[in-house]
């Protein structure tokens, strides 16, 4: 459901370019990923961030978002999702159909994302360099089991995803303030609030460690 090649993602990312410019003060400023790291020595994953922070701004201030209860699915075991055409035509979603196109915009411009997922919730998130994305894939304990994919990580790993939050490797994104006109600053901050009881935590998803487990992304109608 992670769908970096739906039209819709294209045209977010169209309209962040205009703005990441003058978000990132620096007139050829662009969409490369983690390429720009430590350009500036004070500041080194900042241009992660500012290309992070121009895809929320665009969604936030020209797709006229608000919320909406999922698309009705008729028993209790499961929720349709929208893709991010649906969400961006309809200007409508629900926690996940948003967390799911920030999470799409990401992949497209070659930012790693995860989904977090809570008890009734759930919210996107990314991680600032490949270099702290890799630490924490080596400095991971071995939680699998059995029913259980390598991509997604349980409750039993709560500290160990706090710990690179409070670190600053990682950053929470509530997506949800988008239907809001919420700043970047109020969404990271609604993030690592989701997370402040461990309870509500049921797991996170490594959608780039999902793509190296072969978990592709569903084919599109129109390229089916």
């Amino acid at each position: 459901f992670v769908l970096p090649r739906d039209p819709a993602v294209s045209q977010v990312i169209s309209e962040a370019e205009k703005l990441l410019p003058a978000l990132a003060d620096h007139r050829d400023a662009g969409f490369d990923g983690y390429q720009s790291i430590g350009r500036d020595p004070d500041d080194p994953y900042g241009a992660v961030d500012t290309q992070v922070q121009s895809i929320w701004a665009a969604m936030s201030l020209y797709m006229g978002l608000r919320y909406v209860n999922p698309p009705p699915t008729y028993t209790m075991e499961s929720q349709r999702v929208r893709t991010p055409s649906q969400v961006i035509s309809g200007s409508r979603g629900t926690c996940i159909d948003l967390a799911l196109l920030i999470a799409s915009c990401l992949e497209f411009v070659d930012i790693y994302s995860v989904l977090f997922l809570l008890k009734g919730h759930a919210f996107v998130g990314y991680w600032r360099s490949d270099a702290l994305y890799r630490d924490f894939l080596k400095n991971t304990p071995n939680t699998e089991t059995p029913d259980r994919s390598a991509w997604m990580y349980p409750t039993t790993a709560y500290e160990h995803v706090m710990r690179q939050i409070r670190e600053g490797a990682l950053v929470p994104l509530e997506a949800t303030l988008l239907t809001q006109r919420g700043s970047f600053g109020d969404a990271i901050e609604e993030g690592f609030m989701n997370l402040r009881n461990s309870d509500e935590f049921e797991a996170l998803l490594d959608i780039a460690l999902a793509r190296q487990n072969e978990v592709r992304p569903l084919p599109l109608a129109e390229f089916a």
